[in-house]
């Protein structure tokens, strides 16, 4: 819904949904069809938007809702990914798991600082791949390693927050996978909410998946640093 004296559109401009313009001469303004087809505009004069302003104001609350309904979905179907996810790690690798675990809480800024280089690294190694030409086919991959990564820091490091919290109340880390998957969701609940608030939840995410990345890449860091002194 748009009201104003003067409306354009820019080149690439392009609305998905329903539009509705409030304007003061009906016969001045039109919708290109790459905007949107006429069959979704509708134009009116503004003088209505203020006869309209109480059903108006109704159907902007009803997106509104919609909006926060969709983002709570996607918030609770992300703790269920992560449960699941983090379910399957704890009892495939249970020693693995415990050792990042560890590595994390015990030095928390050092793993983001970890993750942050493994991450730089795997997204500078696509640049350069893609700059000789003859790695351009391995870009694909690349781009592929780096979603996994990016899903694994996610997952490891909201059962590292989730641990984080569970043991700052003094409660002793559980033993068996259900609970540890608990954990996790508790991490990405609580993570979710964060991730609401804006800019601080962009930064949040970014720092949950380092956290996560960097635990567990340190070892391999610490090997090659290792490599490189001794070269």
């Amino acid at each position: 819904i748009l009201a104003g004296e003067d409306i354009s559109f820019g080149a690439e401009a392009k609305v998905g949904g329903a539009l509705t313009l409030y304007v003061d001469d009906v016969d001045e303004v039109s919708v290109p069809d790459r905007v949107a087809p006429a069959d979704r505009v509708t134009i009116r004069e503004i003088e209505e938007m203020k006869e309209n302003a109480p059903e108006l104001r109704r159907e902007v609350e009803a997106m509104g809702r919609r909006g926060l309904g969709a983002i709570v979905a996607n918030i609770l179907t992300g703790v269920v990914v992560v449960a699941l996810a983090a379910a399957a790690a704890v009892a495939i690798a249970p020693e693995t798991v415990a050792h990042i675990r560890a590595r994390a809480l015990a030095a928390p800024g050092t793993s983001i600082l970890a993750g942050f280089v493994a991450m730089s690294a795997l997204v500078g190694a696509a640049v350069v791949l893609a700059l000789t030409l003859v790695g351009l086919p391995l870009v694909p991959l690349a781009i592929l390693i780096a979603a996994f990564l990016i899903f694994a820091g996610y997952v490891a490091g909201s059962y590292i927050l989730g641990v984080g919290i569970w043991t700052a109340l003094g409660k002793a880390i559980p033993t068996h996978v259900p609970q540890k998957a608990a954990l996790a969701m508790l991490g990405a609940a609580v993570a979710g909410v964060v991730f609401l608030i804006p800019f601080i939840g962009w930064l949040a995410w970014f720092a949950l998946v380092f956290l996560g990345l960097g635990s567990i890449a340190a070892p391999m860091l610490g090997r090659f640093a290792g490599f490189a002194a001794r070269g």
